[in-house]
């Protein structure tokens, strides 16, 4: 249970990143 919490988290950081990403390629072009 705790891993599955733990996965979430980092799954959830790294789609943030991801956006974050994604948005800054945007500003970019």
């Amino acid at each position: 249970m705790h891993d599955f919490l733990k996965q979430g988290i980092m799954m959830r950081g790294m789609g943030k990143a991801l956006l974050y990403k994604s948005a800054k390629c945007l500003m970019v072009d």
